[in-house]
Protein backbone atom coordinates (compact mmCIF):
# COMPACT_ATOMS: atom_id res chain seq x y z
CA UNK A 1 0.00 0.00 0.00
CA UNK A 2 2.58 2.80 0.78
CA UNK A 3 4.58 1.11 -2.25
CA UNK A 4 1.59 2.25 -4.27
CA UNK A 5 1.32 5.49 -2.64
CA UNK A 6 4.79 6.42 -3.49
CA UNK A 7 4.12 5.72 -7.33
CA UNK A 8 1.44 7.88 -7.84
CA UNK A 9 3.13 10.56 -6.08
CA UNK A 10 6.36 10.29 -8.21
CA UNK A 11 3.89 9.94 -11.09
CA UNK A 12 2.15 13.33 -10.17
CA UNK A 13 5.68 15.00 -9.90
CA UNK A 14 6.61 13.87 -13.19
CA UNK A 15 3.52 14.90 -14.92
CA UNK A 16 3.83 18.45 -13.26
CA UNK A 17 7.19 18.84 -14.42
CA UNK A 18 6.44 17.68 -18.17
CA UNK A 19 3.54 20.14 -17.85
CA UNK A 20 5.38 23.02 -16.96
CA UNK A 21 8.15 22.11 -19.57
CA UNK A 22 5.53 22.19 -22.36
CA UNK A 23 4.10 25.56 -21.01
CA UNK A 24 7.75 26.69 -21.28
CA UNK A 25 8.33 25.21 -24.52
CA UNK A 26 4.85 26.98 -25.61
CA UNK A 27 5.57 30.21 -24.64
CA UNK A 28 8.87 30.20 -26.31
CA UNK A 29 7.59 29.18 -29.42
CA UNK A 30 5.23 32.21 -29.32
CA UNK A 31 5.90 35.40 -31.83
CA UNK A 32 8.04 38.33 -30.36
CA UNK A 33 6.07 41.53 -30.73
CA UNK A 34 5.62 45.03 -29.54
CA UNK A 35 2.48 45.96 -27.74
CA UNK A 36 1.58 47.66 -31.22
CA UNK A 37 2.33 48.24 -34.94
CA UNK A 38 2.14 51.63 -35.81
CA UNK A 39 0.91 54.77 -33.17
CA UNK A 40 -0.18 58.22 -33.45
CA UNK A 41 2.26 60.26 -30.65
CA UNK A 42 1.85 63.97 -30.40
CA UNK A 43 4.39 66.14 -30.62
CA UNK A 44 6.53 66.39 -27.49
CA UNK A 45 5.35 63.63 -25.82
CA UNK A 46 7.12 60.61 -24.18
CA UNK A 47 6.01 57.05 -23.91
CA UNK A 48 6.76 53.38 -23.54
CA UNK A 49 6.65 50.55 -26.03
CA UNK A 50 6.26 47.27 -24.59
CA UNK A 51 7.79 43.83 -26.00
CA UNK A 52 5.16 40.40 -26.13
CA UNK A 53 6.54 36.66 -26.17
CA UNK A 54 9.94 37.88 -24.98
CA UNK A 55 12.51 35.03 -25.86
CA UNK A 56 13.49 34.06 -22.34
CA UNK A 57 16.93 34.43 -20.73
CA UNK A 58 17.85 37.32 -23.96
CA UNK A 59 18.21 41.48 -23.13
CA UNK A 60 16.09 43.73 -25.26
CA UNK A 61 17.91 46.35 -27.35
CA UNK A 62 15.85 49.41 -29.09
CA UNK A 63 16.81 51.71 -31.64
CA UNK A 64 15.20 54.51 -34.22
CA UNK A 65 14.90 54.60 -37.95
CA UNK A 66 15.61 58.45 -36.93
CA UNK A 67 16.23 59.92 -34.22
CA UNK A 68 15.60 63.35 -35.03
CA UNK A 69 11.96 62.44 -35.38
CA UNK A 70 11.27 60.42 -32.48
CA UNK A 71 14.10 58.12 -29.92
CA UNK A 72 13.72 55.35 -27.90
CA UNK A 73 15.69 55.14 -24.85
CA UNK A 74 16.86 51.31 -23.33
CA UNK A 75 13.64 51.17 -21.78
CA UNK A 76 11.53 51.37 -25.11
CA UNK A 77 10.46 54.82 -23.73
CA UNK A 78 9.90 56.82 -26.84
CA UNK A 79 9.97 60.33 -27.34
CA UNK A 80 8.34 62.51 -30.50
CA UNK A 81 10.47 65.03 -31.42
CA UNK A 82 9.52 66.66 -34.60
CA UNK A 83 6.68 65.86 -37.12
CA UNK A 84 7.18 62.85 -39.24
CA UNK A 85 7.76 59.44 -39.13
CA UNK A 86 10.06 56.62 -37.17
CA UNK A 87 10.60 53.07 -37.01
CA UNK A 88 10.82 52.00 -33.61
CA UNK A 89 12.94 48.49 -33.41
CA UNK A 90 13.01 46.02 -30.21
CA UNK A 91 16.01 43.42 -30.49
CA UNK A 92 15.73 40.20 -28.67
CA UNK A 93 18.70 37.58 -29.31
CA UNK A 94 18.21 37.09 -33.43
CA UNK A 95 14.77 38.23 -33.32
CA UNK A 96 12.98 42.09 -33.63
CA UNK A 97 9.93 43.37 -33.31
CA UNK A 98 9.16 46.99 -34.75
CA UNK A 99 6.39 49.81 -34.33
CA UNK A 100 6.03 52.56 -37.03
CA UNK A 101 5.59 55.98 -34.42
CA UNK A 102 3.95 58.66 -36.41
CA UNK A 103 4.55 61.85 -34.85
CA UNK A 104 1.57 64.39 -35.31
CA UNK A 105 0.34 67.45 -33.22
CA UNK A 106 -2.37 68.01 -30.84
CA UNK A 107 -5.99 67.26 -32.27
CA UNK A 108 -6.35 70.99 -31.09
CA UNK A 109 -6.03 72.96 -33.96
CA UNK A 110 -6.63 76.94 -33.70
CA UNK A 111 -7.21 79.41 -36.98
CA UNK A 112 -6.88 83.36 -36.32
CA UNK A 113 -10.88 83.33 -37.87
CA UNK A 114 -13.33 80.82 -38.11
CA UNK A 115 -16.26 82.49 -40.06
CA UNK A 116 -15.03 84.69 -42.72
CA UNK A 117 -17.52 87.04 -44.68
CA UNK A 118 -16.38 87.95 -48.58
CA UNK A 119 -18.28 90.91 -50.68
CA UNK A 120 -17.75 90.87 -54.37
CA UNK A 121 -16.05 93.69 -55.44
CA UNK A 122 -15.54 94.71 -51.98
CA UNK A 123 -13.59 92.73 -49.80
CA UNK A 124 -13.01 89.33 -51.74
CA UNK A 125 -10.23 87.23 -50.48
CA UNK A 126 -9.11 86.98 -46.58
CA UNK A 127 -5.84 84.79 -45.68
CA UNK A 128 -6.38 82.35 -42.91
CA UNK A 129 -3.42 81.04 -40.43
CA UNK A 130 -3.16 77.94 -38.65
CA UNK A 131 -1.51 77.14 -35.72
CA UNK A 132 -0.87 73.63 -33.85
CA UNK A 133 0.02 72.24 -30.78
CA UNK A 134 1.94 69.55 -29.81
CA UNK A 135 1.08 67.60 -26.07
CA UNK A 136 2.00 70.43 -23.56
CA UNK A 137 -0.53 72.67 -25.86
CA UNK A 138 2.33 75.07 -27.14
CA UNK A 139 1.11 76.52 -30.09
CA UNK A 140 3.56 75.96 -32.95
CA UNK A 141 3.15 78.26 -35.98
CA UNK A 142 3.59 77.59 -39.87
CA UNK A 143 2.88 73.74 -39.38
CA UNK A 144 1.94 72.05 -42.91
CA UNK A 145 -0.99 72.10 -43.86
CA UNK A 146 -3.42 70.91 -46.73
CA UNK A 147 -6.47 73.20 -47.74
CA UNK A 148 -9.71 72.53 -49.02
CA UNK A 149 -12.68 73.67 -50.35
CA UNK A 150 -16.22 71.90 -50.27
CA UNK A 151 -17.44 74.06 -52.90
CA UNK A 152 -14.73 75.99 -55.33
CA UNK A 153 -17.77 77.86 -57.40
CA UNK A 154 -18.27 79.80 -54.25
CA UNK A 155 -15.36 79.82 -52.94
CA UNK A 156 -11.61 79.23 -53.44
CA UNK A 157 -8.70 78.69 -51.30
CA UNK A 158 -4.80 77.81 -52.17
CA UNK A 159 -1.85 76.65 -50.65
CA UNK A 160 -0.87 79.49 -48.58
CA UNK A 161 -4.68 79.27 -47.26
CA UNK A 162 -5.73 82.53 -49.59
CA UNK A 163 -9.45 82.37 -49.77
CA UNK A 164 -10.97 83.84 -52.67
CA UNK A 165 -14.59 84.98 -53.28
CA UNK A 166 -16.17 83.50 -56.57
CA UNK A 167 -20.07 83.94 -56.17
CA UNK A 168 -22.45 84.64 -53.43
CA UNK A 169 -22.96 81.91 -51.30
CA UNK A 170 -21.47 79.60 -48.48
CA UNK A 171 -18.82 77.09 -48.55
CA UNK A 172 -16.13 75.57 -45.71
CA UNK A 173 -12.80 75.59 -45.98
CA UNK A 174 -11.26 72.45 -44.16
CA UNK A 175 -7.53 72.87 -42.97
CA UNK A 176 -5.67 69.72 -42.31
CA UNK A 177 -2.29 69.33 -40.52
CA UNK A 178 -0.67 66.08 -38.65
CA UNK A 179 -3.01 64.70 -36.44
CA UNK A 180 -6.36 67.62 -37.08
CA UNK A 181 -8.28 69.76 -38.75
CA UNK A 182 -9.87 73.10 -38.50
CA UNK A 183 -12.89 73.86 -40.62
CA UNK A 184 -13.58 77.69 -41.46
CA UNK A 185 -17.25 78.75 -42.55
CA UNK A 186 -17.09 80.75 -45.52
CA UNK A 187 -20.37 83.60 -46.86
CA UNK A 188 -19.98 85.28 -49.68
CA UNK A 189 -22.37 88.08 -50.06
CA UNK A 190 -22.57 90.80 -52.98
CA UNK A 191 -21.86 94.40 -53.02
CA UNK A 192 -24.50 96.82 -52.40
CA UNK A 193 -26.16 98.62 -54.85
CA UNK A 194 -25.81 102.53 -54.70
CA UNK A 195 -28.11 104.86 -55.88
CA UNK A 196 -28.42 106.25 -59.77
CA UNK A 197 -28.14 110.10 -59.97
CA UNK A 198 -27.64 109.77 -63.89
CA UNK A 199 -30.86 111.75 -64.23
CA UNK A 200 -31.02 113.70 -61.27
CA UNK A 201 -32.43 117.32 -61.46
CA UNK A 202 -30.84 119.64 -58.85
CA UNK A 203 -32.46 123.24 -57.93
CA UNK A 204 -31.75 125.48 -55.58
CA UNK A 205 -35.17 127.22 -53.77
CA UNK A 206 -36.62 129.59 -51.68
CA UNK A 207 -38.24 128.34 -48.55
CA UNK A 208 -40.18 131.04 -46.92
CA UNK A 209 -38.62 134.22 -46.01
CA UNK A 210 -34.78 133.55 -46.14
CA UNK A 211 -34.40 130.11 -46.26
CA UNK A 212 -33.00 127.95 -49.58
CA UNK A 213 -33.22 124.15 -49.47
CA UNK A 214 -31.60 122.14 -53.09
CA UNK A 215 -34.44 119.84 -54.73
CA UNK A 216 -33.07 116.62 -56.50
CA UNK A 217 -35.55 115.34 -58.66
CA UNK A 218 -35.68 111.89 -60.78
CA UNK A 219 -34.00 109.84 -58.05
CA UNK A 220 -34.82 106.40 -56.74
CA UNK A 221 -34.07 106.52 -53.06
CA UNK A 222 -33.64 103.01 -52.51
CA UNK A 223 -30.42 104.40 -49.97
CA UNK A 224 -29.50 103.22 -46.34
CA UNK A 225 -28.07 106.90 -46.06
CA UNK A 226 -27.18 109.67 -48.54
CA UNK A 227 -24.85 112.17 -47.00
CA UNK A 228 -24.06 116.01 -48.89
CA UNK A 229 -21.54 118.04 -48.70
CA UNK A 230 -21.15 121.34 -50.81
CA UNK A 231 -17.87 123.43 -51.24
CA UNK A 232 -16.68 126.49 -52.93
CA UNK A 233 -14.06 124.99 -55.33
CA UNK A 234 -14.32 121.89 -57.25
CA UNK A 235 -12.17 119.62 -54.53
CA UNK A 236 -13.23 116.27 -53.31
CA UNK A 237 -13.61 117.03 -49.66
CA UNK A 238 -12.24 114.44 -47.27
CA UNK A 239 -14.47 111.20 -46.10
CA UNK A 240 -13.79 110.07 -42.01
CA UNK A 241 -14.94 107.14 -41.41
CA UNK A 242 -15.19 105.17 -37.80
CA UNK A 243 -14.18 101.56 -36.80
CA UNK A 244 -17.20 100.17 -38.55
CA UNK A 245 -17.43 102.24 -41.39
CA UNK A 246 -20.03 103.94 -40.64
CA UNK A 247 -19.19 107.73 -42.02
CA UNK A 248 -18.08 110.54 -38.90
CA UNK A 249 -20.44 113.35 -39.42
CA UNK A 250 -19.18 114.61 -36.03
CA UNK A 251 -17.00 117.90 -37.88
CA UNK A 252 -20.54 118.51 -39.44
CA UNK A 253 -19.04 118.32 -42.84
CA UNK A 254 -21.18 116.06 -43.84
CA UNK A 255 -25.34 116.27 -43.99
CA UNK A 256 -28.25 113.61 -44.55
CA UNK A 257 -30.63 114.70 -46.64
CA UNK A 258 -34.22 114.06 -46.56
CA UNK A 259 -37.67 112.93 -48.98
CA UNK A 260 -40.45 114.10 -49.65
CA UNK A 261 -42.74 110.83 -50.41
CA UNK A 262 -45.28 113.11 -51.63
CA UNK A 263 -43.79 114.30 -54.45
CA UNK A 264 -40.64 112.26 -54.77
CA UNK A 265 -37.98 113.82 -54.44
CA UNK A 266 -34.54 114.60 -52.08
CA UNK A 267 -34.04 117.26 -50.37
CA UNK A 268 -31.16 119.35 -48.10
CA UNK A 269 -32.76 122.21 -46.27
CA UNK A 270 -30.70 125.55 -44.64
CA UNK A 271 -28.09 126.49 -47.45
CA UNK A 272 -28.85 129.87 -46.99
CA UNK A 273 -25.36 130.11 -45.22
CA UNK A 274 -23.79 128.90 -48.84
CA UNK A 275 -26.29 131.01 -50.99
CA UNK A 276 -25.86 134.38 -49.25
CA UNK A 277 -21.55 134.29 -50.09
CA UNK A 278 -20.52 134.71 -53.49
CA UNK A 279 -18.95 132.08 -54.51
CA UNK A 280 -19.79 129.06 -56.69
CA UNK A 281 -21.46 125.51 -54.85
CA UNK A 282 -21.09 122.40 -55.97
CA UNK A 283 -22.46 119.43 -54.69
CA UNK A 284 -20.71 116.26 -53.33
CA UNK A 285 -23.09 113.01 -52.29
CA UNK A 286 -21.82 110.10 -50.52
CA UNK A 287 -24.21 107.09 -50.59
CA UNK A 288 -23.57 105.07 -47.35
CA UNK A 289 -25.07 101.09 -47.84
CA UNK A 290 -25.06 98.60 -44.86
CA UNK A 291 -23.83 95.48 -45.71
CA UNK A 292 -25.74 92.28 -46.18
CA UNK A 293 -23.57 90.63 -43.06
CA UNK A 294 -20.72 92.49 -41.32
CA UNK A 295 -16.98 91.44 -42.36
CA UNK A 296 -13.53 92.00 -40.92
CA UNK A 297 -10.74 93.59 -42.23
CA UNK A 298 -7.27 92.75 -42.27
CA UNK A 299 -6.77 95.03 -39.82
CA UNK A 300 -9.50 92.93 -37.10
CA UNK A 301 -11.80 95.84 -37.52
CA UNK A 302 -15.50 94.73 -37.94
CA UNK A 303 -17.32 96.76 -41.24
CA UNK A 304 -20.75 97.11 -41.36
CA UNK A 305 -20.93 99.84 -43.83
CA UNK A 306 -19.71 100.90 -47.79
CA UNK A 307 -19.28 104.48 -48.34
CA UNK A 308 -18.89 105.50 -52.73
CA UNK A 309 -19.22 109.28 -53.77
CA UNK A 310 -22.80 108.91 -56.17
CA UNK A 311 -22.18 112.72 -57.30
CA UNK A 312 -18.78 114.43 -57.66
CA UNK A 313 -18.45 118.32 -58.10
CA UNK A 314 -21.82 118.86 -59.11
CA UNK A 315 -22.17 122.68 -59.77
CA UNK A 316 -25.34 124.24 -58.78
CA UNK A 317 -27.06 126.63 -61.11
CA UNK A 318 -27.40 129.86 -58.61
CA UNK A 319 -30.62 130.67 -56.97
CA UNK A 320 -31.49 134.36 -58.40
CA UNK A 321 -32.27 136.90 -55.58
CA UNK A 322 -35.42 138.32 -55.69
CA UNK A 323 -35.59 141.90 -57.07
CA UNK A 324 -37.41 145.05 -56.71
CA UNK A 325 -40.19 145.28 -54.51
CA UNK A 326 -39.87 141.09 -53.81
CA UNK A 327 -36.78 141.85 -51.79
CA UNK A 328 -39.16 143.05 -49.27
CA UNK A 329 -41.99 141.44 -47.36
CA UNK A 330 -45.47 142.95 -46.98
CA UNK A 331 -45.00 143.02 -43.21
CA UNK A 332 -42.53 145.73 -43.75
CA UNK A 333 -43.46 149.08 -42.26
CA UNK A 334 -42.38 152.43 -40.79
CA UNK A 335 -44.08 154.24 -38.36
CA UNK A 336 -42.86 157.35 -36.26
CA UNK A 337 -42.48 154.84 -33.22
CA UNK A 338 -41.91 151.66 -34.68
CA UNK A 339 -39.65 150.42 -37.80
CA UNK A 340 -39.85 146.61 -39.25
CA UNK A 341 -37.93 145.70 -42.55
CA UNK A 342 -37.62 142.79 -43.89
CA UNK A 343 -35.86 141.71 -46.22
CA UNK A 344 -36.47 138.20 -48.40
CA UNK A 345 -32.74 137.83 -49.62
CA UNK A 346 -30.86 134.42 -48.70
CA UNK A 347 -29.45 134.84 -44.79
CA UNK A 348 -28.55 132.82 -42.22
CA UNK A 349 -29.53 133.39 -38.44
CA UNK A 350 -26.82 135.46 -36.64
CA UNK A 351 -24.72 137.24 -39.36
CA UNK A 352 -25.63 140.27 -39.04
CA UNK A 353 -25.82 142.24 -42.60
CA UNK A 354 -24.44 145.76 -43.17
CA UNK A 355 -26.84 147.43 -45.66
CA UNK A 356 -27.54 151.35 -46.69
CA UNK A 357 -30.96 152.65 -47.04
CA UNK A 358 -31.97 155.29 -48.77
CA UNK A 359 -35.17 157.01 -48.53
CA UNK A 360 -36.79 160.26 -50.73
CA UNK A 361 -39.63 161.29 -52.07
CA UNK A 362 -40.89 160.81 -55.78
CA UNK A 363 -42.19 163.19 -57.77
CA UNK A 364 -42.33 161.94 -61.16
CA UNK A 365 -46.02 161.11 -62.04
CA UNK A 366 -45.43 159.26 -64.64
CA UNK A 367 -42.72 156.45 -62.94
CA UNK A 368 -45.87 156.09 -60.31
CA UNK A 369 -48.42 155.86 -62.89
CA UNK A 370 -46.15 153.16 -65.06
CA UNK A 371 -45.70 151.42 -61.95
CA UNK A 372 -49.90 151.40 -60.99
CA UNK A 373 -49.91 149.99 -64.49
CA UNK A 374 -47.97 147.00 -64.18
CA UNK A 375 -44.78 148.64 -66.75
CA UNK A 376 -41.99 146.79 -65.97
CA UNK A 377 -39.89 149.61 -67.63
CA UNK A 378 -41.00 152.11 -65.18
CA UNK A 379 -39.06 150.31 -62.28
CA UNK A 380 -35.73 150.76 -64.43
CA UNK A 381 -36.81 154.44 -64.35
CA UNK A 382 -37.62 154.69 -60.08
CA UNK A 383 -34.17 152.29 -59.84
CA UNK A 384 -32.27 155.38 -61.92
CA UNK A 385 -34.44 157.89 -59.82
CA UNK A 386 -33.34 156.41 -56.45
CA UNK A 387 -30.17 156.50 -57.14
CA UNK A 388 -29.91 160.18 -58.60
CA UNK A 389 -32.72 161.71 -56.70
CA UNK A 390 -31.99 163.70 -52.92
CA UNK A 391 -33.29 161.37 -49.93
CA UNK A 392 -34.98 162.52 -46.52
CA UNK A 393 -32.96 159.32 -45.24
CA UNK A 394 -29.67 157.84 -46.78
CA UNK A 395 -27.70 155.65 -43.89
CA UNK A 396 -25.69 152.39 -43.06
CA UNK A 397 -27.51 150.00 -41.00
CA UNK A 398 -27.36 146.80 -39.88
CA UNK A 399 -29.66 143.61 -39.59
CA UNK A 400 -30.65 142.01 -36.54
CA UNK A 401 -28.72 139.59 -35.49
CA UNK A 402 -31.19 137.55 -32.90
CA UNK A 403 -33.81 137.48 -36.34
CA UNK A 404 -33.71 134.20 -38.23
CA UNK A 405 -33.94 136.49 -41.40
CA UNK A 406 -32.15 139.68 -42.67
CA UNK A 407 -34.08 142.71 -40.96
CA UNK A 408 -34.13 146.09 -39.09
CA UNK A 409 -36.90 146.21 -36.51
CA UNK A 410 -37.42 147.44 -33.17
CA UNK A 411 -39.34 144.58 -31.63
CA UNK A 412 -36.30 141.96 -30.66
CA UNK A 413 -34.74 143.86 -27.37
CA UNK A 414 -31.75 144.89 -29.31
CA UNK A 415 -31.98 148.74 -28.82
CA UNK A 416 -32.02 149.61 -32.27
CA UNK A 417 -33.16 153.02 -32.84
CA UNK A 418 -36.55 154.04 -34.78
CA UNK A 419 -35.83 155.43 -38.18
CA UNK A 420 -36.95 158.95 -37.64
CA UNK A 421 -38.40 160.37 -41.56
CA UNK A 422 -38.45 164.42 -41.47
CA UNK A 423 -40.88 166.83 -43.30
CA UNK A 424 -42.94 163.93 -44.58
CA UNK A 425 -45.44 164.78 -46.99
CA UNK A 426 -49.29 163.29 -46.18
CA UNK A 427 -50.46 161.30 -49.49
CA UNK A 428 -47.25 161.94 -51.17
CA UNK A 429 -44.84 158.47 -52.37
CA UNK A 430 -41.65 158.00 -51.41
CA UNK A 431 -38.97 155.25 -52.71
CA UNK A 432 -36.96 153.27 -50.11
CA UNK A 433 -33.94 151.77 -51.94
CA UNK A 434 -31.74 149.12 -49.86
CA UNK A 435 -28.00 148.35 -51.13
CA UNK A 436 -26.73 145.78 -49.03
CA UNK A 437 -22.60 145.97 -48.43
CA UNK A 438 -20.88 142.54 -50.39
CA UNK A 439 -18.07 142.99 -47.88
CA UNK A 440 -14.97 143.33 -50.02
CA UNK A 441 -16.88 140.49 -52.08
CA UNK A 442 -17.85 137.86 -49.24
CA UNK A 443 -21.07 138.19 -50.01
CA UNK A 444 -23.56 137.93 -53.01
CA UNK A 445 -24.38 141.28 -54.38
CA UNK A 446 -28.04 142.57 -53.44
CA UNK A 447 -30.14 145.05 -53.38
CA UNK A 448 -33.88 145.96 -53.19
CA UNK A 449 -36.35 148.77 -54.43
CA UNK A 450 -40.13 149.62 -53.67
CA UNK A 451 -42.02 152.51 -53.01
CA UNK A 452 -44.73 153.23 -50.07
CA UNK A 453 -47.71 156.36 -49.56
CA UNK A 454 -47.50 158.33 -47.01
CA UNK A 455 -49.26 159.51 -44.19
CA UNK A 456 -49.32 162.18 -42.13
CA UNK A 457 -51.36 163.61 -39.00
CA UNK A 458 -51.76 167.13 -37.52
CA UNK A 459 -50.01 165.71 -34.38
CA UNK A 460 -46.76 164.90 -36.33
CA UNK A 461 -47.53 161.15 -36.36
CA UNK A 462 -46.41 159.58 -39.55
CA UNK A 463 -46.79 156.10 -40.89
CA UNK A 464 -45.69 154.50 -44.73
CA UNK A 465 -47.54 151.63 -46.18
CA UNK A 466 -45.78 149.97 -48.69
CA UNK A 467 -46.51 148.63 -52.03
CA UNK A 468 -48.78 145.22 -51.07
CA UNK A 469 -49.67 146.39 -48.10
CA UNK A 470 -53.47 146.32 -47.42
CA UNK A 471 -53.29 150.02 -46.57
CA UNK A 472 -51.48 151.13 -49.52
CA UNK A 473 -53.62 152.63 -51.95
CA UNK A 474 -53.17 154.56 -55.35
CA UNK A 475 -54.26 157.72 -56.72
CA UNK A 476 -55.53 158.39 -60.02
CA UNK A 477 -52.89 159.86 -62.35
CA UNK A 478 -55.33 160.17 -64.69
CA UNK A 479 -53.95 160.33 -68.59
CA UNK A 480 -49.82 160.90 -68.39
CA UNK A 481 -48.62 162.72 -71.64
CA UNK A 482 -45.38 161.04 -73.27
CA UNK A 483 -42.33 162.36 -73.39
CA UNK A 484 -39.36 162.40 -71.15
CA UNK A 485 -38.51 161.77 -67.50
CA UNK A 486 -35.88 164.04 -65.83
CA UNK A 487 -34.60 163.64 -62.76
CA UNK A 488 -32.28 166.22 -61.25
CA UNK A 489 -31.26 167.18 -65.23
CA UNK A 490 -31.36 163.64 -66.04
CA UNK A 491 -33.20 161.68 -68.56
CA UNK A 492 -34.35 158.76 -67.35
CA UNK A 493 -37.11 157.37 -69.82
CA UNK A 494 -40.19 157.60 -71.95
CA UNK A 495 -43.14 157.91 -70.59
CA UNK A 496 -46.56 156.75 -71.71
CA UNK A 497 -50.34 157.05 -71.57
CA UNK A 498 -51.91 155.49 -68.64
CA UNK A 499 -53.22 152.42 -70.77
CA UNK A 500 -49.70 151.41 -72.48
CA UNK A 501 -47.87 148.47 -71.58
CA UNK A 502 -50.21 146.80 -69.50
CA UNK A 503 -49.10 143.66 -67.46
CA UNK A 504 -51.76 140.72 -68.38
CA UNK A 505 -52.25 140.09 -64.78
CA UNK A 506 -52.64 144.01 -63.34
CA UNK A 507 -53.84 142.56 -60.46
CA UNK A 508 -50.16 141.33 -59.28
CA UNK A 509 -47.76 143.13 -57.81
CA UNK A 510 -44.99 144.29 -60.60
CA UNK A 511 -42.05 142.86 -59.04
CA UNK A 512 -39.34 142.00 -61.51
CA UNK A 513 -37.24 139.58 -59.50
CA UNK A 514 -36.88 135.81 -60.63
CA UNK A 515 -38.60 134.46 -57.39
CA UNK A 516 -42.57 133.82 -57.44
CA UNK A 517 -44.48 137.71 -57.25
CA UNK A 518 -46.79 136.74 -54.13
CA UNK A 519 -44.95 135.58 -51.05
CA UNK A 520 -45.24 131.98 -49.59
CA UNK A 521 -48.61 131.36 -48.00
CA UNK A 522 -47.00 130.58 -44.44
CA UNK A 523 -45.07 133.92 -44.41
CA UNK A 524 -47.99 135.99 -45.41
CA UNK A 525 -50.00 134.15 -42.70
CA UNK A 526 -47.40 134.74 -40.29
CA UNK A 527 -46.93 138.61 -40.77
CA UNK A 528 -50.04 138.98 -41.39
CA UNK A 529 -51.41 138.59 -38.23
CA UNK A 530 -48.40 141.27 -36.45
CA UNK A 531 -48.84 143.93 -38.93
CA UNK A 532 -52.74 143.92 -38.30
CA UNK A 533 -52.32 144.23 -34.43
CA UNK A 534 -49.96 146.07 -35.20
CA UNK A 535 -51.81 148.57 -37.45
CA UNK A 536 -55.32 148.34 -36.07
CA UNK A 537 -54.95 151.86 -34.39
CA UNK A 538 -54.10 153.57 -37.30
CA UNK A 539 -57.06 152.69 -38.99
CA UNK A 540 -59.44 155.36 -39.76
CA UNK A 541 -56.45 157.87 -39.63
Amino acid sequence: MKQKSKKLIILFIVSLIMILGFATIVKADGEFKLSKDSEDVELNRTKYLYCENKPTGETITWSSSNNDIASVDSNGQVTAKAIGTATITATAGSQTATCIINVVYSSYVKSNITDVVLVLGEYESKTITITATDYNHKDITNPEVQWKSSDESIARVDSNGKITAVKAGTATITATVAGGTKDINVTVTDAPTFTDFSKAEYELVKDGVSRVNLHIKNVTNNSDRLYYCITAQNQKPEIKLKDNGNIDTSDSKWKTFGYNEKDGYLYASQLEEYVQLNQDLYLWIIDQEKFETNYYDDNGNSIGYKTQYVVSGQKLERLKYPGYAETFTSSTFMTHDSTQIIYTIPYAQQTERKFTLKIGKITDKNILNGIKNNNGDAWNSLLEYAKNNNAVYNNKLTTNKTSSFAEYGTNFGENRDVIQLKNLENSAYYYMYVVFDDENGKYYPVSGLTLAKASVHNNGDWYLFFLGNDDFKWDDFGVVQTGTTTVDGKTTGTTTKENTKKSSSPSKLPYTGATTIGLTIVVITGFAVFFKVKNNKYKGL
